[in-house]
């Protein structure tokens, strides 16, 4: 769709929205991948250091995440002028079940990584951006884990941690894969 013009109307308004949930849901299968797969020397080249690698990767992942909740899942139509209307078209139009997808509908984690400053206070001074792999002592582990912090990724088991619970990051991404598959396939022309 992009760099094709096309009218976009009422009745067709759906193909708008179900582009940006595609490129949303490649966009954090991408730095899903990233943060799987990455390769040490490349990251310390193309960006500052580790956390930096891992928390520019997540935050895209999060953004994504919001982005997708924005299309099929908003429950706040009068607050953010959404239309609840709009939201039920396109999940029928593409046959979207959300309730298949509660980790990619899940916007609190988001929430945490947007809103991190309210959080802070809201939390008294909680520590923030943690990394934790193998080579993390396990006291340490054991601190940042038993003592609320912000935002926190488990490159040992693939968990982002937040004061909002825990994401399983290899489910996320098999829900998102899961999502980007069921658009992709299916035949609008016959709803």
């Amino acid at each position: 769709m992009f760099n094709r013009q096309i009218e976009i109307t009422r009745e067709n308004e759906s193909i708008l929205f179900i582009n940006a949930v595609i490129e949303n849901l490649r966009y954090g299968i991408i730095s899903l991948n990233m943060m799987f797969n990455h390769d040490e020397e490349n990251v310390c080249q193309s960006y500052y250091d580790e956390h930096t690698f891992y928390f520019f990767h997540m935050q895209s992942v999060l953004s994504a995440q919001g982005n997708i909740w924005n299309v099929f899942f908003c429950n706040y139509p009068k607050k953010r002028q959404i239309s609840q209307e709009r939201v039920r078209k396109v999940r029928e139009a593409f046959g979207i079940d959300v309730s298949r997808y509660p980790l990619v509908g899940n916007k609190s984690f988001r929430n945490t990584n947007a809103h991190f400053d309210e959080r802070y206070y809201k939390y008294n001074g909680v520590g923030d951006m943690n990394l934790l792999d193998a080579d993390t002592p396990k006291e340490v582990r054991d601190a940042i884990l038993n003592t609320p912090h912000l935002r926190t990724i488990d490159i040992e088991n693939w968990l982002y941690i937040s004061s909002d619970g825990v994401l399983d990051l290899r489910e996320l991404r098999n829900e998102m894969y899961d999502m980007l598959s069921e658009l992709c396939t299916r035949d609008i022309r016959r709803t």
